[in-house]
C-alpha cells in the first residue's frame, strides 16, 4: 500500500469536495508520514510550496501544518528548524478544542529552553497549563507535567520562592 499516494488522494478529493480542513489534517499527515517513515524532511518541508494556496486560505491549516513540521524537527533534535516553524505561527488563534495546541505548545517550550529563551518559555509554560486545566480530555499525566515546566520556568525567572509555593 502506497501510503503517500492514498494522502495525496484525500487532499486532492477533499479539495475538489471544498472540504478545506480534512484536505489540512491529510496534508499535515503527509508531512509527518514523510518525516517518521523516510526522514524525508526536504519533501515535507516543500508541500509548502505545492499547497501554499491551501495553508493561506485558513490560518489554522498552516498551524496545524506548520505545528507537524515544528513537532518532527523537534523530535529529530533540530531546534533551529524546529524553532523556524513552531515560531512563525505562536500568533495563530486556535480553538481550545484542537488537541493538536497543546502538542505544539509543550514543543515549542522545549525548544525556548534549548534556545535559552527562558522567559519564553516559561510564558508557554504557564499557557499549555492554563489550556490543559481547562480541558477535561488532557491526562493527568500531561498536567502534572505542565505544573512541573510552570515552576522550573519560576525558578529560571529568579522567583524561586514562587516556584515552590505557586503550584503546591
Amino acid at each position: 500500500i502506497d501510503i503517500t499516494a492514498i494522502l495525496k488522494w484525500l487532499i486532492e478529493i477533499s479539495e475538489n469536495c471544498q472540504l478545506h480542513l480534512f484536505s489540512a489534517f491529510a496534508l499535515k499527515y503527509l508531512a509527518k508520514y514523510l518525516i517518521e517513515r523516510f526522514k524525508d524532511f526536504d519533501t515535507a518541508a516543500g508541500l509548502i510550496g505545492k499547497y501554499e494556496i491551501m495553508l493561506h486560505r485558513n490560518p489554522l491549516y498552516k498551524f496545524l501544518f506548520y505545528s507537524e513540521l515544528g513537532r518532527q524537527y523537534f523530535f529529530e533534535k533540530d531546534n533551529d528548524g524546529a524553532y523556524y516553524y513552531l515560531s512563525g505561527i505562536r500568533d495563530i488563534m486556535v480553538p481550545d478544542i484542537y488537541t493538536e495546541k497543546i502538542d505544539y505548545l509543550i514543543a515549542y517550550l522545549q525548544v525556548a529552553y534549548q534556545k535559552e529563551q527562558l522567559s519564553l518559555a516559561y510564558r508557554i509554560a504557564t499557557e499549555a497549563l492554563k489550556l490543559a486545566l481547562g480541558r477535561p480530555n488532557y491526562l493527568l499525566e500531561d498536567k502534572v507535567k505542565l505544573y512541573g515546566e510552570s515552576a522550573i520556568g519560576l525558578s529560571n525567572e529568579n522567583r524561586l520562592v514562587n516556584a515552590l509555593t505557586q503550584y503546591s
